[in-house]
């Protein structure tokens, strides 16, 4: 909700009452951070570890809204200045809200990915109107504002694109493993160009914003339904587009927009919505790619695939965002992956370990054992060669030689990463050779999986140990490690990391575990995905 007072004063609306206080709007909310003092960190073992006390953040910063923003253009009614000047101002201050130290720590909100039992909700706090009651009203705002805002002259379009993209930034630095590079910020700011990846990229910063304030994404009901029908609506608006022939810039623009939508529908809770979409997406992917032969690698029987370690590492950001979460839900949910990849050479560079985590390398290595499994056609390495690949993986910080201090930000994010190592492990075992959960490799790395976990304690970067506690609790074979795996993925309710939530893993494997698994018998990763068919199909 905006009113009339908070517009006039340039204050964040907030939705309180007219007696409740306001804040005032400050654009410059990101101070520079102190940088972190590293030391030699103890290496994982397999023996018992000892636990360090989680560190939480709950600095607070007061967030300009992109809503509130647009509005304003549309009130106002001064001249918008026209020099040159302007929108490098404007890319400065996009600038501005990324971390520049790459070793500096982030400020993030207070939310965080475990809630305690005697929490209270947030509908339930003195003061809190409801949410949601006026969504369809602020959605037309917003369509009106963009509107206007793309008839404006290209100085003002390219700073209002800004705010977009900052604005963006703002609700989705939250749940990113670090902050990326450069580059990557900079494919970021050229990704919000067109005017539908902008609407879509808009629409989701509200509905995600209005979901975290009334707990929608806790709490799926009638005011998620809601939402979703406001996506369809918006995405009807580009089946058309879909289906022509647009040219290269209109066709990109076009399935960046989607791809949002998509992810927008994971968030929303409708996995198989969102799982659609992203295979309509398909065949426009495979027409961008070919626009681009490096993209394209030849294989020895004359067919084309798609090269994996290029387009990953490639500019076209939203190729690589696309063959990223490909590979993430064939791995997660055990479906075939939509796209042939070829696996010449290595991933070079950090790929998307900036949002997920995953090292490259061993993404990659991912992505090969489920073309295995999807009986691919391509050249495949063999199971042993990729073996010794995750063994001789060494992370970023090892090769530098930087240490760090038990419990910082740093050092958990290698924890994530080391734990990443048995995960795939584990793949390899169950996934190529076919062995059961209670080989001994196998129950090692679980081992060592457990214990990486408990170094994270409630960190707000343990969301990221999600796909170690599924790949745990498929393997698990105690009851015990069960109930464990069990409450910490009911504790992951933020889908935006991983697009699904933890609950809805635990039915796949509460399912799992009271059918083949059941008093701790072996299991095969073929048990877990007839297990996730039936509670969780696609």
């Amino acid at each position: 909700p905006y009113c009339e007072k908070c517009l006039r004063g340039g204050y964040e609306c907030l939705g309180y009452e007219e007696d409740q206080p306001r804040i005032k709007i400050r654009w410059n909310h990101l101070p520079a951070s102190a940088d972190i003092t590293t030391s030699e960190a103890p290496a994982p073992t397999v023996g018992g570890c000892r636990n360090d006390p989680a560190s939480t953040v709950t600095d607070r910063v007061a967030k300009p809204s992109i809503l509130g923003t647009a509005l304003l253009y549309r009130k106002s009614s001064c001249a918008l200045t026209t020099d040159d000047s302007s929108f490098e101002n404007s890319a400065r201050r996009f600038d501005r809200l990324w971390p520049q130290n790459q070793s500096q720590p982030v400020l993030y909100s207070s939310s965080r990915t475990h809630k305690p039992d005697n929490a209270e909700p947030l509908d339930t706090v003195a003061g809190v109107k409801e949410i949601g009651s006026d969504l369809a009203e602020d959605i037309k705002t917003l369509h009106r504002s963009i509107s206007a805002s793309i008839d404006m002259t290209h100085l003002d379009k390219e700073a209002y694109l800004a705010c977009v993209a900052g604005e963006y930034v703002l609700h989705v630095l939250d749940f990113w493993f670090t902050p990326p590079s450069a580059i990557v910020r900079d494919c970021l700011k050229g990704q919000v160009r067109g005017t539908r990846t902008m609407q879509a990229m808009d629409l989701g910063t509200m509905v995600l914003k209005t979901c975290a304030l009334d707990q929608g994404l806790r709490n799926p009901g009638t005011t998620l339904e809601r939402y979703m029908a406001l996506v369809d609506k918006f995405e009807q608006n580009f089946t058309t587009d879909l289906g022509r022939n647009l040219p290269p810039r209109d066709a990109t623009d076009c399935f960046t927009a989607r791809l949002e939508l998509a992810i927008l529908k994971f968030f929303l809770g409708d996995s198989i919505a969102g799982y659609t979409l992203l295979q309509v997406l398909r065949p426009k992917f495979l027409l961008l790619v070919a626009t681009d032969s490096g993209l394209l690698v030849e294989q020895p029987n004359g067919n084309l695939a798609v090269s994996f370690p290029r387009t990953l590492s490639s500019l076209r950001h939203e190729l690589a965002r696309f063959i990223s979460y490909d590979v993430i839900l064939s791995f997660l949910l055990g479906a075939p992956p939509m796209i042939e990849y070829g696996y010449e050479g290595t991933c070079d560079g950090d790929g998307f370990e900036w949002i997920h985590g995953i090292p490259s390398a061993l993404l990659q290595i991912i992505s090969q054992i489920n073309s295995w499994r999807a009986g691919s056609r391509v050249h495949l390495d063999c199971w042993q060669d990729l073996e010794l690949c995750v063994f001789a993986w060494k992370p970023l910080q090892a090769t530098l030689g930087e240490s760090f201090v038990p419990g910082s930000t740093a050092f958990e994010r290698a924890v994530v990463q080391e734990g990443w190592r048995h995960v795939v492990l584990i793949y390899i075992y169950m996934g190529i050779c076919g062995v059961s959960s209670h080989d001994p490799r196998i129950q090692a790395s679980v081992d060592v999986i457990f214990q990486l976990a408990e170094k994270m304690r409630n960190s707000r970067i343990g969301i990221h140990m999600l796909p170690h506690c599924v790949v745990a609790g498929i393997a698990a074979r105690l009851e015990k490690q069960r109930i464990r795996v069990y409450e910490k993925l009911n504790s992951f309710l933020d889908p935006r990391a991983w697009l699904l939530r933890g609950p809805q893993f635990n039915r796949a494997l509460y399912h799992l575990w009271h059918s083949t698994g059941a008093g701790g018998k072996a299991v095969t990763w073929d048990d877990y995905i007839r297990a996730r068919d039936t509670v969780m199909p696609l």
